[in-house]
């Protein structure tokens, strides 16, 4: 649990992170990458149609191609309309630097995918 908080605490501090709202209550947390343009929305903004489709679309990608690389495997989760990953901390010995390896990890695969 130690671990999943410190998650949460780095998601919620960095700006190419959201959070789903929800308690950390399990090893999990479920959040989304938001790329520069999805960052100038208001959270009103990211929830519409034609945003919400492309956010989404974003997040599989993002997850599909950090599976295919081999660095991390973590699924996604439709909430709602809302597309997430699902981060579990399942193994006992991860550590705090494994999860912020994983989030570096994330936001250069991004990048590389042009978002």
């Amino acid at each position: 649990m130690d671990v999943t908080r410190h998650l949460e605490e780095r998601v919620r501090r960095l700006d190419c992170f959201e959070p789903f709202h929800a308690p950390v209550e399990c090893a999990s947390l479920c959040f989304r990458y938001l790329p520069v343009w999805a960052r100038r929305l208001t959270p009103a903004g990211r929830s519409s149609g034609a945003a919400l489709a492309r956010l989404n679309r974003v997040q599989v990608r993002i997850q599909q191609a950090v599976e295919k690389g081999g660095f991390a495997w973590f699924p996604t989760i439709a909430i709602g309309r809302v597309v997430h990953f699902r981060f579990g901390i399942f193994n006992y010995m991860t550590r705090n630097e494994d999860v912020d390896a994983v989030l570096a990890h994330i936001r250069r695969t991004a990048t590389t995918l042009g978002f």
